[in-house]
C-alpha cells in the first residue's frame, strides 16, 4: 500500500504575507519592516497630504518611526498592517492639527503648483478661494464623516476598506455608505452657491 503524500501548495495570500512581515518585523527583522515601509509609504503620504498638505512629508516619516517603536502593540487580530498604519496616520494628523490650533497656527495650503500657469491671476485667486472654502466645509464635518470622506474620496479606498481603516470592522458597508451620503449632503449644503460665486 502506497502512502499518500500531502503537499502544501503556496497560495498567493497578500494578507498572510503582510501579517508574516509584521511578525518578522516585530521579532526584530528590519528588512521585513523595510518591506512594510516600501509597500505602505505612498498610501500613508497620500492620506497625510489630504489632511495636512504642508506637513505630509514629516507626518509620513513620523508614522513609520512610531510604527517601528510600537510594533509590540500590533497584534494579528484581523487588522491589516495597512489599516494599522492608516490609524497611526489619522491619529498623528489629528494630533498635529490640534497642536496647530492651540498655537493658533493657520493651516492653509498655499500650494500654487496646483494653479495652471495659463490661468489669469483672477482665476488663480478664485480657485484658491474655492479650495479654502471646500477645506473649511470639510473641517466643519463631524470627525467620523470627515475621515470617511478623506479615506474614500482622497485615498480611493472602497467602502469596506474605509470602514476597516476607521476601525469599524463590525460596521456594515451600508453604514459606511450612509455616513458618506450624510457627509456629501452636509458639504453640498455648506457649499451651496460657492461654484456660482
Amino acid at each position: 500500500m502506497s502512502a499518500i503524500h500531502r503537499y502544501e501548495v503556496p497560495v498567493d495570500d497578500p494578507a498572510a504575507d503582510a501579517r508574516d512581515l509584521m511578525a518578522r518585523a516585530k521579532a526584530g527583522d528590519l528588512g521585513a519592516f523595510g518591506k512594510i515601509y516600501s509597500r505602505h509609504r505612498d498610501e500613508v503620504f497620500r492620506y497625510a497630504r489630504a489632511r495636512l498638505p504642508h506637513l505630509a512629508d514629516d507626518i509620513t516619516q513620523d508614522v513609520f518611526i512610531l510604527a517601528l517603536k510600537n510594533l509590540h502593540q500590533w497584534h494579528d487580530q484581523g487588522v491589516s498592517p495597512g489599516a494599522w498604519l492608516r490609524t497611526i496616520t489619522a491619529n498623528l494628523c489629528t494630533s498635529r492639527a490640534r497642536e496647530a490650533y492651540h498655537r493658533r497656527v493657520v493651516l492653509v495650503d498655499f500650494d500654487m503648483d496646483r494653479a495652471d500657469p495659463g490661468d489669469s491671476p483672477d482665476k488663480q485667486v478664485a480657485d484658491r478661494l474655492l479650495r479654502e472654502r471646500v477645506g473649511a466645509a470639510l473641517a466643519n464635518l463631524p470627525k467620523d464623516q470627515r475621515r470617511a470622506v478623506s479615506l474614500y474620496y482622497l485615498d480611493g479606498l472602497s467602502t469596506s476598506e474605509t470602514a476597516e481603516a476607521m476601525g469599524r470592522t463590525g460596521v456594515s458597508r451600508q453604514a459606511t455608505t450612509s455616513m458618506l451620503f450624510r457627509a456629501r449632503r452636509a458639504l453640498a449644503n455648506s457649499l451651496a452657491g460657492v461654484a456660482d460665486a
